[in-house]
C-alpha cells in the first residue's frame, strides 16, 4: 500500500511540472515604441436615383466599425436622404449632387430611404472590428 501511494504522489509531482513548464509565463520581447493606431479606413458609395428608385450603386453597402463613409447622391426629385439607426439626413435638390458623411460608430444593418417618398434604396451594414 506504501508503494501505491509513493507511486501516486510521484505522478502527481509528475503532471504538476509537467503544466507548468507547458503553461509557464513566457519572458516578453521589449517593447521599442507604442503603436500607433491606424487611421480609421474611408469607403465612399454613389447613388443615382430616378422618379424614387434607386438605379444606380450598391443596394448593400459593407463597412467596418471605424471607418469613414461617405454617401454621395443624384436624383431627378427633390426629397431627402435618412439613414435609419444613424438618424442621418441630408437634404437633395433634384439635379444636385448630395453627400451625407459620418462615421460608422454602430454595428448592424440600418435602412437607407428617401424620406418624403417612404422609398427604401438599400442599408448600410456595419461590421464590428
Amino acid at each position: 500500500m506504501v508503494l501505491v501511494r509513493i507511486a501516486f504522489v510521484a505522478l502527481a509531482v509528475a503532471v504538476a511540472a509537467g503544466l507548468w513548464l507547458v503553461f509557464r509565463p513566457q519572458a516578453s520581447a521589449p517593447v521599442a515604441s507604442r503603436a500607433v493606431p491606424a487611421a480609421p479606413a474611408a469607403k465612399a458609395f454613389d447613388f443615382v436615383v430616378q422618379d424614387g428608385k434607386r438605379v444606380a450603386g450598391p443596394a448593400v453597402l459593407r463597412v467596418r466599425q471605424g471607418e469613414q463613409v461617405t454617401l454621395r447622391i443624384e436624383s431627378n426629385a427633390n426629397d431627402e436622404l435618412h439613414l435609419h439607426g444613424y438618424d442621418l439626413k441630408v437634404s437633395i435638390k433634384g439635379g444636385e449632387p448630395a453627400t451625407l458623411q459620418f462615421a460608422a460608430s454602430r454595428s448592424g444593418r440600418f435602412g437607407i430611404e428617401l424620406h418624403k417618398r417612404h422609398a427604401e434604396l438599400g442599408a448600410l451594414e456595419v461590421y464590428p472590428q
